[in-house]
């Protein structure tokens, strides 16, 4: 069993403060760093307790290089480093049987949803995929459902928990802490987070192999044939910016549009847009 953790920081326990814990320039960003890899080795034990035979992380926040190497769980591979091609998703296309999301955060605009935002937090406003708004669990579990590979596993805060089994009612779920607003958040305490990922994990391998529970085929989230895209931008000058990119038209002030030939291509012409808008957010 081969599993694909995409690691961010957002919804790690005793997380809440943008400016203190989520970049190197912040007060507390080095035990940020300790907290996340710490969750993230508490994943990587359960899934290796449940039968993983191998596990690759992607640290997936900001210039994913949070992870601190020679923390890690020994029996786990990193990918680290700016740019990524596939950002928070890079690497999944290499045969994985199961995708892990850990520390992730619910979408832009989610009023108990700590920190929440939709991959660029100072450009982007709203994100609609076929009509359907999506956070970064969405968008992300329709990559790995593009290459064939299902989510198994979310962790976060309760309101990512939530949104993410709002679409995939059967992933294991584990919930690090609860949301009182974007700033402010009830957690858990780092042991006991780590005990409920470990055993949340495992349980989620087991689940997959038929090992436990009644009999469960972790559900692919894809999207068939063309895909259209809605971006709402925060300010006017990112729209502009967007139409650079080719097939992308203006449909108001701030908000772009495009239609993809595929889920991969749009999903690409989407980062492409995150970078272009964070010159000048």
């Amino acid at each position: 069993m081969r599993v694909y953790i995409s690691a961010d920081l957002e919804g790690v326990a005793g997380l809440v403060s943008r400016d203190a814990q989520m970049g190197p320039d912040g007060s507390d960003y080095q035990t940020s760093r300790v907290l996340m890899t710490e969750e993230v080795n508490a994943v990587v034990r359960g899934a290796l307790a449940g039968g993983a035979t191998h596990v690759l992380v992607n640290d997936s926040h900001g210039r994913m290089g949070n992870i601190i190497p020679d923390r890690l769980h020994p029996a786990a591979q990193l990918s680290q480093g700016y740019p990524k091609l596939l950002y928070m998703m890079d690497g999944v296309d290499g045969g994985f049987d199961l995708v892990f999301f850990v520390g992730y955060h619910a979408r832009i605009g989610t009023a108990d949803g700590i920190l929440n935002h939709s991959y660029n937090s100072r450009g982007i406003y709203d994100v609609r995929v076929s009509g359907k708004v999506l956070g970064e669990p969405g968008l992300n579990a329709r990559l790995a459902g593009y290459f064939g590979v299902p989510v198994a596993f979310v962790a976060g805060d309760e309101a990512t928990v939530r949104e993410t089994l709002a679409e995939l009612p059967d992933v294991e779920g584990v919930v690090t802490k609860y949301g009182i607003n974007r700033y402010a958040a009830r957690s858990l305490s780092p042991s006991q987070s780590r005990e409920k990922l470990e055993a949340g994990a495992k349980r989620a391998i087991e689940r997959a192999a038929g090992r436990v529970g009644a009999a469960w085929k972790p559900a692919l989230l894809k999207e068939d044939g063309k895909v259209r895209w809605e971006v709402d931008l925060l300010y006017s000058a990112m729209a502009d910016l967007c139409t650079l990119v080719p097939g992308v038209r203006r449909t108001g002030g701030r908000s772009v549009e495009w239609t993809s030939a595929d889920y991969l291509e749009g999903f690409k012409a989407f980062l492409a847009m995150t970078v272009l808008v964070g010159t000048i957010a």
